[in-house]
């Protein structure tokens, strides 16, 4: 060892040892940081302990004084969503991380209104994590900065989740109804026709409504989409148009276009888009294909039936 480095290492040993001397309490080994945050080594390994204070030194019995979201709440069944733990087992409600049971808490759609979006909260109720709906958005809590049901910092926001038109709870390809605020996975969708579906319009209508994509979206997300497939038509000189709507007819900013000169009705021509979609407001959606033909008496006609010889619709968002 040269002399440099060994005069190093001492420095950095004296530098150690004074700073445990200053964190050294009572017989406790403690971390502070201006006084505000303390953690109490000898209570790390004790199970039996399931709340942490963040910001006070009088707490001892913590696992963690970090805020802990780990969590995920997902879809049961059309009556139940749950809140599992994920990657451990702590959440931050109200400046304490509570502990979610193995068993997990539940939230039923009774009490909800048919398509009515509901933000998910955790509260504790008798020592224990328990959700509630509300129609009552979120906030940023002034104090620790996590979003909290707005004037009520003993609410922390988990999700949000849209009744069907039946007041049910959902998460299918079609309707992916159901979001985790924390460890969401994000959401893929899919419809497709599952007939031929035509139209002779001039002007953009949606081509039926059973290739809809349902969601919902967190503010500030992009909705990823994609269109593929066949159409044909059914006489000379035609031209489609194929387009996507998001929550109307209206063409987005993407376009598909055909001319079938001949009329040959036995032969197709495909269909193919995509489409990168923000600025959706948070809440409910639809992505759905749109078309329209170059004169009345043409016909659009776009193939349905068996998978691999379908139109499909499909999407994909996360968030960030």
């Amino acid at each position: 060892m040269t002399a440099e480095l060994f005069y190093w290492s001492l420095f950095a040993l004296a530098v150690g040892v004074g700073m445990w001397g200053a964190v050294k309490q009572h017989g406790h080994t403690s971390i502070e940081d201006g006084g505000t945050l303390s953690l109490s080594s000898s209570s790390l390994a004790d199970s039996a302990v399931t709340t942490a204070k963040l910001a006070d030194s009088s707490v001892t019995g913590a696992k963690t004084l970090l805020p802990l979201f780990q969590c995920r709440l997902e879809y049961s069944s059309v009556t139940v969503l749950t809140l599992n733990r994920f990657g451990g087992s702590w959440l931050f409600i109200n400046g304490l991380n509570y502990q979610i049971p193995s068993s997990a808490p539940t939230i039923n759609v009774s009490g909800a209104s048919a398509s009515q979006l509901n933000y998910i909260y955790a509260y504790i109720s008798g020592g224990a994590v328990t959700l509630e709906k509300s129609t009552t958005a979120y906030a940023t809590d002034s104090t620790y900065g996590h979003l909290i049901k707005s004037g009520d910092a003993t609410r922390t926001l988990v999700g949000l989740a849209y009744t069907t038109g039946s007041t049910q709870w959902a998460d299918s390809e079609a309707q992916r109804f159901t979001r985790s605020y924390y460890n969401d996975p994000g959401i893929t969708t899919k419809s497709y026709f599952t007939t031929t579906r035509s139209t002779n319009s001039t002007g953009y209508v949606e081509l039926h409504s059973e290739i809809r994509n349902e969601f919902v979206v967190w503010a500030g997300e992009t909705v990823h989409l994609a269109a593929s497939g066949m159409r044909r038509v059914n006489s000379n000189s035609v031209v489609t148009d194929i387009s996507m709507g998001i929550d109307s007819a209206n063409a987005e900013d993407t376009w598909n276009s055909a001319y079938d000169a001949s009329g040959a009705t036995d032969g197709y021509m495909p269909v193919g888009m995509t489409l990168l979609k923000s600025g959706l407001g948070e809440g409910y959606h639809y992505a759905t294909l749109i078309g329209k033909v170059n004169y009345g008496a043409a016909q659009l006609q776009m193939h349905g039936g068996s998978q691999g010889l379908r139109n499909v619709l499909a999407g994909y968002t996360r968030r960030r």
